[in-house]
């Protein structure tokens, strides 16, 4: 079954991308494509489009973006079958698959991890191109610098340059990294860790696999790192308050 010259192209780019150790364009591609294999994408103009056909190769799409992370050593979700869970299974697969169903946190912390997603997702969002199907999706090679106020609106377009973007940049630090034969061969800042948390619902045991640390650190980083996001949205909003009292 031919998968079509747009979906060989957008293949392309996120091997590339993988090569130079940025997973997130194979991990769009792979949470669109299974999405769209379960009959969770609209087609053009808004109709949604369940034919069998058109899931079997978004199934197929999936596989092939999945097979990709995987041998770039990323984990990936098991692919969509025809057959549901039961709800028991759901919900022990939920837990698995998203961190923060088992850890604690607190009010504060909460606050700050919905905040960060938030913007995240907003920014992805808007610097996305809209209103078409994956399979069209064509890369903006122009100089023009995107205004995201226009895709996010004016106050989350603030929060993000405000708060965000500096904690961002407060958290831009290692929080730890595998050397092999004296070099260094993977590293991860904590602002990433806890995007790769948050966003891609990575388990803090994968980050133990994958630098032979103790778990327990990575949440204790993740933690930290909302700690200073809360800190710096208590102060932002403090600001914003007395400038519009």
């Amino acid at each position: 079954m031919s998968l079509g010259a747009d979906f060989a192209h957008l293949y392309e780019v996120a091997h590339t991308a993988l090569s130079h150790g940025d997973r997130r364009p194979a991990e769009v591609l792979w949470h669109s494509y299974k999405k769209e294999a379960v009959g969770g994408l609209k087609s053009v103009g808004g109709r949604g489009d369940h034919s069998g056909h058109s899931r079997e190769i978004a199934k197929r799409k999936a596989q092939a973006i999945a097979r990709l992370l995987a041998k770039h050593r990323i984990r990936v979700e098991n692919l969509p079958t025809s057959d549901p869970p039961t709800p028991a299974t759901a919900v022990r697969a939920r837990k698995r698959r998203n961190p923060l169903a088992n850890i604690k946190l607190s009010d504060e912390q909460a606050r700050a991890a919905e905040e960060i997603k938030m913007i995240y997702e907003a920014t992805v969002a808007a610097v996305l191109p809209g209103g078409r199907p994956l399979d069209f999706v064509k890369v903006d090679v122009s100089p023009c610098v995107r205004d995201l106020t226009r895709g996010i609106g004016e106050r989350l377009a603030d929060i993000r340059h405000r708060l965000y973007l500096p904690w961002c940049e407060e958290y831009a630090y290692v929080a730890a990294e595998k050397k092999v034969g004296g070099m260094t061969a993977d590293r991860i800042l904590a602002s990433e860790l806890v995007l790769d948390v948050l966003v891609n619902e990575r388990s803090f045991g994968s980050f133990e696999r994958r630098f032979g640390r103790n778990h327990k650190y990575f949440s204790q980083v993740f933690r930290t790192a909302l700690d200073g996001y809360a800190k710096r949205a208590r102060a932002y909003r403090r600001t914003t308050r007395q400038s519009n009292g």
